[in-house]
């Protein structure tokens, strides 16, 4: 598994708030 960040990075950009 990736860095939580990198995973976090991808959902935001694909999900933006």
């Amino acid at each position: 598994v990736r860095n939580n960040i990198e995973i976090s990075y991808t959902f935001y950009s694909l999900f933006p708030n």
